[in-house]
């Protein structure tokens, strides 16, 4: 995990067992770029949210690994994302 902002980190994907650790270190969101059943599994996801609890807001917003043009095309939804 790198800090790139005063409040805001840059990681792998996170995993139930990291949830601990990002707790420790002040994380309240995770925003998951993965994309759910291509990435990720949806109960992989799941399990993530549920570790997650209420201590840490878990969203996702799909973006296919290595496409520019989806990237592009999902950026307002991202950033929307990041303003809840």
């Amino acid at each position: 995990m790198r800090r790139i902002r005063p409040k805001l980190f840059v990681g792998p994907a996170a995993h139930p067992q990291d949830i601990l650790r990002l707790k420790r270190a002040g994380v309240t969101a995770v925003l998951s770029l993965q994309e759910p059943g291509r990435d990720l599994p949806e109960s992989a996801i799941e399990r993530i949210r549920a570790a997650c609890g209420e201590a840490i807001v878990y969203r996702n917003v799909g973006v296919r690994d290595y496409d520019p043009h989806d990237l592009i095309r999902r950026l307002p939804t991202v950033l929307e994302t990041l303003r809840e």
